[in-house]
């Protein structure tokens, strides 16, 4: 009996609260006219958009994050990343270089993701990634810049279509 007389009283106390208000006239502050802020709505403004070149850096010796990209937008156009590698041995392994002929037979190559590096829909998107030989050598006391492009020859060496999962191993 206890509660149900609870009940009753917070259901009284919740309709005057909620059936005070009739009108909201009365909410807020007065606004004194002298004081008011009067402001016009433009719709027809224009944005004007640009890219800006960033200035060149050496990209020799980074660290393994770098980026991997292909975005065409209808507005802005089309933004394209690619990499230029060295086949070596892992780390820095001491050998010798033997004599005669040297043939590669396989290669691995691995692009790891970067934490919290990946852009777009993961559940659509498709990369595809083609591995050429370059037509020029890269040589390792070099320094080469972000503006170097390089030409590569038109054989695909090896190629591969993969969607991102950038939280597998």
């Amino acid at each position: 009996m206890k509660f149900y007389k609870l009940g009753l009283l917070t259901l009284l106390i919740s309709l005057f609260i909620l059936d005070s208000c009739k009108t909201q006239d009365g909410i807020g502050l007065d606004v004194d006219p002298a004081n008011q802020i009067n402001g016009t709505l433009l719709t027809n403004n224009g944005v004007v958009a640009t890219t800006a070149y960033e200035d060149s850096i050496i990209t020799n010796n980074l660290s393994i994050r770098s980026p991997l990209a292909y975005f065409e937008d209808p507005e802005f156009g089309l933004t394209e990343a690619g990499a230029a590698a060295v086949l070596s041995l892992p780390g820095s392994v001491a050998y010798t270089v033997p004599t005669g002929v040297i043939t590669v037979d396989s290669a691995v190559l691995v692009l790891p993701y970067a934490a919290k590096g990946f852009y777009g829909d993961s559940t659509a998107s498709t990369f595809k990634v083609d591995v050429r030989q370059l037509d020029e050598r890269i040589f390792p006391t070099k320094s080469y810049y972000n503006t170097k492009h390089f030409l590569s020859k038109s054989t695909i060496l090896g190629s591969k279509e993969f969607k991102p999962r950038y939280n597998d191993s």
